[in-house]
């Protein structure tokens, strides 16, 4: 495992975007004291502090960071558990959760139906799931590339919220405009740790040419500002269905007695 870094120095894109994300996630999950959180996706170990620390929760967050990620992340605290793992096998494990939050997994997910599905089950009634997902504009510091490939396989707002609906969600929606700024050198950092989600597409030899196109069209700026929509997609769990047992599964049972 990578070795730790103070919160503030995280290689997760960007400052604000994250600030924004994890103010919203709170209020949006409404996690009570002794839910059972956990956090998907890139930099989930930093969302999942910042969740415990706003909800004031009791319990255990389980940060599920990808296999893939490669930037440095907070160790495991006896408040916020964190392990590798890739989303979907970690949504096939039989564990009920009050809350989930799903950030930048669901809207590039190669199988997004079986993933929402997984997670649907992983919900208890009336339990909660947040997807985040951000949306790029042409200032977004990515390679042409990258930036292209983002806008090409990201799933809409719309496309996220009928996706929760079939599976068992009562579904709302929120945005965000968020107005962000970085340093280039913290650019050139965020894609050689592959910090944004889409870069899971790219090989090594791809990134390392984006960063040397980056360095070019910004090596005279001290700063790098851009905007970032972030798409918020909330699902409260339906109730489940109660089947009642047939008549002949009822006598089966009586005669067990």
């Amino acid at each position: 495992m990578a070795s730790a870094l103070p919160c503030d120095e995280i290689l997760a894109p960007p400052p604000e975007w994250n600030r924004r994300l994890t103010g919203r996630a709170s209020e949006l999950l409404e996690a009570g004291k002794l839910d059972l959180v956990a956090v998907l996706g890139r930099s989930s170990t930093l969302h999942a502090m910042a969740l415990f620390s706003r909800a004031g929760l009791h319990c255990q967050v389980l940060a599920v960071e990808p296999p893939q990620a490669a930037a440095p992340f907070v160790p495991s605290t006896p408040e916020v558990r964190t392990i590798q793992m890739d989303s979907l096998e970690f949504s096939e494990f039989p564990v009920t959760w009050d809350r989930i939050l799903c950030n930048g997994v669901l809207g590039l997910a190669e199988d997004a139906e079986r993933l929402a599905a997984n997670l649907s089950e992983r919900v208890c009634d009336g339990g909660r799931l947040l997807v985040a997902e951000s949306a790029p504009s042409d200032g977004t510091p990515l390679f042409g590339e990258a930036l292209r490939c983002w806008r090409e396989r990201r799933r809409s707002a719309e496309h996220l919220t009928a996706l929760l609906d079939r599976v068992g969600f009562d579904v709302r929606s929120d945005s965000l405009e968020i107005e962000c700024s970085c340093t280039p050198a913290d650019c050139y950092t965020w894609l050689t740790h592959g910090a944004w989600p889409v870069l899971a597409h790219f090989g090594a030899d791809e990134v390392e040419r984006g960063i040397e196109e980056l360095r070019r069209a910004h090596e005279a700026e001290q700063a790098i500002v851009f905007a970032l929509r972030l798409d918020l997609i909330l699902g409260i769990r339906r109730r489940r269905r109660q089947v009642r047992p047939s008549r002949s599964a009822a006598r089966s049972v009586r005669g067990l007695r």
